[in-house]
Protein backbone atom coordinates (compact mmCIF):
# COMPACT_ATOMS: atom_id res chain seq x y z
CA UNK A 1 0.00 0.00 0.00
CA UNK A 2 2.76 2.46 0.93
CA UNK A 3 4.57 1.83 -2.34
CA UNK A 4 1.51 2.92 -4.32
CA UNK A 5 0.93 5.88 -2.01
CA UNK A 6 4.46 7.13 -2.63
CA UNK A 7 4.17 6.49 -6.38
CA UNK A 8 0.98 8.53 -6.39
CA UNK A 9 2.54 11.39 -4.43
CA UNK A 10 5.58 11.34 -6.68
CA UNK A 11 3.43 11.41 -9.79
CA UNK A 12 1.29 14.26 -8.43
CA UNK A 13 4.18 16.53 -7.45
CA UNK A 14 7.24 15.43 -9.46
CA UNK A 15 8.94 18.41 -11.04
CA UNK A 16 6.88 20.97 -9.14
CA UNK A 17 8.28 23.66 -6.93
CA UNK A 18 8.61 22.57 -3.29
CA UNK A 19 7.59 19.02 -4.21
CA UNK A 20 8.88 17.39 -0.95
CA UNK A 21 6.90 19.86 1.17
CA UNK A 22 3.75 19.32 -0.88
CA UNK A 23 4.20 15.58 -0.51
CA UNK A 24 4.56 15.90 3.27
CA UNK A 25 1.48 18.11 3.50
CA UNK A 26 -0.60 15.68 1.44
CA UNK A 27 0.72 12.73 3.41
CA UNK A 28 -0.05 14.33 6.75
CA UNK A 29 -3.47 15.69 5.81
CA UNK A 30 -4.76 12.56 4.03
CA UNK A 31 -2.51 9.61 4.85
CA UNK A 32 -1.94 10.11 8.58
CA UNK A 33 -5.61 10.24 9.63
CA UNK A 34 -6.36 7.14 7.56
CA UNK A 35 -3.42 5.20 9.03
CA UNK A 36 -4.25 6.14 12.63
CA UNK A 37 -7.94 5.31 12.25
CA UNK A 38 -7.15 2.01 10.51
CA UNK A 39 -4.59 1.08 13.15
CA UNK A 40 -6.99 1.73 16.03
CA UNK A 41 -9.84 -0.10 14.29
CA UNK A 42 -7.62 -3.05 13.39
CA UNK A 43 -6.28 -3.30 16.93
CA UNK A 44 -9.83 -3.31 18.26
CA UNK A 45 -10.90 -6.00 15.81
CA UNK A 46 -7.93 -8.18 16.75
CA UNK A 47 -8.84 -7.77 20.42
CA UNK A 48 -12.41 -8.85 19.72
CA UNK A 49 -14.00 -5.50 20.56
CA UNK A 50 -17.40 -4.63 19.17
CA UNK A 51 -17.96 -1.69 16.82
CA UNK A 52 -19.18 0.59 19.61
CA UNK A 53 -15.98 0.04 21.61
CA UNK A 54 -13.84 0.59 18.52
CA UNK A 55 -15.58 3.86 17.63
CA UNK A 56 -15.25 5.04 21.25
CA UNK A 57 -11.52 4.20 21.24
CA UNK A 58 -11.02 6.08 17.96
CA UNK A 59 -12.86 9.15 19.30
CA UNK A 60 -10.86 9.09 22.52
CA UNK A 61 -7.42 8.56 20.95
CA UNK A 62 -7.54 10.21 17.52
CA UNK A 63 -6.68 13.82 18.46
CA UNK A 64 -3.87 13.00 20.92
CA UNK A 65 -2.37 10.56 18.43
CA UNK A 66 -2.54 13.10 15.60
CA UNK A 67 -0.75 15.63 17.81
CA UNK A 68 1.98 13.09 18.53
CA UNK A 69 2.04 12.16 14.85
CA UNK A 70 2.88 15.76 13.98
CA UNK A 71 5.84 15.66 16.37
CA UNK A 72 7.51 12.83 14.44
CA UNK A 73 6.24 12.26 10.93
CA UNK A 74 6.64 15.62 9.20
CA UNK A 75 10.38 15.61 9.92
CA UNK A 76 10.71 11.95 8.94
CA UNK A 77 8.80 12.54 5.72
CA UNK A 78 10.85 15.62 4.80
CA UNK A 79 13.94 13.42 5.05
CA UNK A 80 12.15 10.69 3.14
CA UNK A 81 10.89 12.85 0.27
CA UNK A 82 13.91 15.10 0.02
CA UNK A 83 16.81 12.67 0.40
CA UNK A 84 15.51 9.17 -0.33
CA UNK A 85 15.12 7.89 -3.86
CA UNK A 86 11.63 6.62 -4.62
CA UNK A 87 12.64 2.94 -4.45
CA UNK A 88 13.93 3.34 -0.84
CA UNK A 89 11.11 5.42 0.67
CA UNK A 90 9.06 2.50 1.95
CA UNK A 91 12.11 0.96 3.62
CA UNK A 92 12.95 4.25 5.36
CA UNK A 93 9.36 4.70 6.53
CA UNK A 94 9.27 1.12 7.83
CA UNK A 95 12.20 1.87 10.14
CA UNK A 96 10.44 4.94 11.55
CA UNK A 97 7.11 3.09 11.68
CA UNK A 98 8.56 0.35 13.86
CA UNK A 99 8.89 2.82 16.73
CA UNK A 100 5.71 4.68 15.82
CA UNK A 101 3.55 1.54 15.76
CA UNK A 102 4.96 0.46 19.11
CA UNK A 103 4.00 3.87 20.48
CA UNK A 104 0.50 3.59 18.95
CA UNK A 105 -0.10 0.24 20.60
CA UNK A 106 1.26 1.45 23.95
CA UNK A 107 -0.79 4.66 23.82
CA UNK A 108 -3.96 2.80 22.90
CA UNK A 109 -3.56 0.35 25.78
CA UNK A 110 -2.53 3.05 28.25
CA UNK A 111 -5.60 5.14 27.50
CA UNK A 112 -7.78 2.05 27.89
CA UNK A 113 -6.52 1.51 31.45
CA UNK A 114 -7.57 4.96 32.63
Amino acid sequence: MMRYWYLCLDKMYAGTRYAPFKMVLTDQMIGAPIVITTFLAGLGILKGEDSKQIVQKIKMNFVPLMINNYKIWPAAQIINFYFMPLQHRVLFVNFVALGWNTFLAWFSERSEQR
